[in-house]
This record gives C-alpha cells, structure tokens and sequence, in this order.
C-alpha cells in the first residue's frame, strides 16, 4: 500500500467499511477519533501504540478543521511550517501507520505476536 499524501485520502481509505457499511468523516475530530479506535485493536496495537497520544496533542482549532481545509494547509505548507501543520502531519504520519496495520493479511507469527502481546498486558487472549 502506498503512502497517504492527504487526509482524504487516509479517512477514505479508513473509512471503506469492506464488508460493512462506509463511513465518511467530515472532521479532523471524527477521523482521529476512528483512527484511535483502530489503533486500539489487537491486531494494530500489537506492533503500534504511538497513537494513544495522538489526540490530546492536537488543538482544539486542528481537531474542529474539516478534513478538506486541513488538506488545504497541508497542501500549502510552508518548509517553515506552523504548529498546526506539525499537528496535522503528526495524523497522516499516524495514518501511515495504523491503515496499513489495520488491512494487513495476518500470518501465523502475527497471530503468535499478537497473542504474546496480549498476554504481556494481562489480557487473556481467548476471551
């Protein structure tokens, strides 16, 4: 899979439900929101966990954008780029990370990595 470039891009690709309905995500708040949770999962979380922070570091300005201006600053960015920018490159940067995870075919040594991962949390893997 290649890389984001866009919000847009991430959240539709987030967003296409496969077998299930799609979701949209109109702001940087709910997009965050749904990368969050995927983050969360087992599958994700196992190999990844730099986003739990991820929403209590963004502003509140950053977090009320709709994903189409974010685009727009991000599209525009300056080599000196502003607080708000680093904030939104610091999501596509997360975005990068967890779609790809979240879409990954799983093997047998993932299973294995993924179960070890739960049990190192106390977390009883066959619940």
């Amino acid at each position: 899979m290649s890389e984001f470039n866009s919000l847009e891009n991430a959240a539709s690709s987030l967003g296409d439900g496969g077998l299930g309905p799609d979701e949209d995500y109109e702001t940087v708040r709910e997009f965050v929101d749904a990368l969050v949770d995927t983050g969360n999962t087992d599958k994700v979380f196992a190999y990844h966990d730099d986003h739990l922070s991820l929403k209590d570091s963004l502003s509140e300005d950053v977090l009320n954008m709709a994903i189409d201006e974010a685009d727009e600053m991000l599209e525009n960015a300056e080599p000196e780029q502003s607080e708000l920018e680093d904030q939104l490159k610091r999501i596509l940067d997360e975005a990068n990370t967890i779609i790809p995870l979240s879409k990954k075919e799983l093997s047998e040594d993932d299973l294995d990595d993924i179960k070890e991962d739960l049990e190192s949390r106390g977390i009883d893997p066959d619940d």
